[in-house]
């Protein structure tokens, strides 16, 4: 099993972009999880430069997210719910720029119910505490990753990866995913259809130079329409932080190159097969 802490986050918890409140994991064990996460300005329940209570609770209840994903770390990732916070204290005021660990402990779980304590502390001592009730869904997310190792080939004069390189890189993510769920462009190809991309974007957050050895995330985001849509997150293996992040959708074309509007019956088949929709 990889080492906790070079584990991307979004591996483990079901929250995705802008609602994640945890940064990375840094320990787990049968009852206990703790983990690490930097108060941003940009924060969604950040507000006058303070983090929300909010924004603690839901920190509180990602990082059980977060034990769950590591435990279950080969098996899919699996949806948790608030059903009831207890005995929420606020002690202090977590500011931009604080740097928060927070540690849950199990207490029980039982039929995919679990209570745990929870405690939250800032560079001053503990912020906050609470007992939280979770219920867990079954929801399916499907993921894959790849590590990567960046070429000559693919920096710029600086040493630093060339933009259009990302491209490449989710074309990997793309391709791990395909092969581990048999939706690769051979599959397609081989059912009669062709999958072009008709989107992809990029957000770069930080630069990667030569040499690193990056991890890049692929993942499946279920949609009614006759797409397959991924999101992406390639994160620095050396500190965990988030280099870019990205979005692609792919359309459905037959044979005659023309625009497939339903879900092809191979598609539809895959879906029931993974329990998507």
């Amino acid at each position: 099993m990889p080492e906790i802490r070079d584990i991307p986050i979004l591996r483990l918890i079901p929250q995705r972009p802008p609602f994640v409140m945890v940064d990375r994991l840094l320990s787990v064990d049968e009852k206990t999880a703790v983990t690490e996460f930097a108060v941003r300005e940009d924060c969604l329940f950040v507000e006058d430069g303070g983090l929300t209570p909010y924004g603690l609770i839901e920190n509180m209840a990602q990082t059980c997210a977060a034990r769950i994903g590591y435990i279950n770390l080969h098996s899919k990732v699996m949806i948790g719910v608030i059903g009831a916070v207890k005995g929420f204290e606020v002690l202090g005021s977590p500011r931009v720029g604080d740097v928060l660990r927070t540690t849950v402990t199990d207490r029980e779980s039982v039929m995919g119910m679990t209570m745990a304590d929870a405690e939250v502390c800032g560079p001053s001592g503990v912020v906050a505490r609470a007992e939280l009730k979770i219920a867990l869904r079954q929801d399916t997310v499907l993921s894959a990753g790849k590590s990567l190792e960046v070429r000559f080939s693919e920096v710029d004069s600086m040493s630093i990866v060339w933009h259009g390189s990302y491209a490449k890189y989710f074309e990997d993510a793309r391709e791990a995913f395909g092969a581990k769920y048999g939706l690769g462009y051979m599959d397609i190809f081989g059912q009669g259809y062709y999958a072009p991309l008709v989107e992809l974007d990029f957000r770069y957050k930080k630069p990667l130079v030569y040499g690193s050895k990056p991890y890049v995330t692929v993942y499946y985001r279920p949609t009614e329409a006759a797409k397959i849509v991924f999101d992406y997150e390639i994160r620095d293996a050396e500190d965990g932080s988030v280099a870019a992040t990205g979005h692609s959708v792919q359309v459905f074309l037959d044979k005659d190159y023309k625009l497939v509007w339903t879900n092809p019956p191979f598609y539809e088949e895959w879906k029931k097969r993974w329990n998507i929709l």
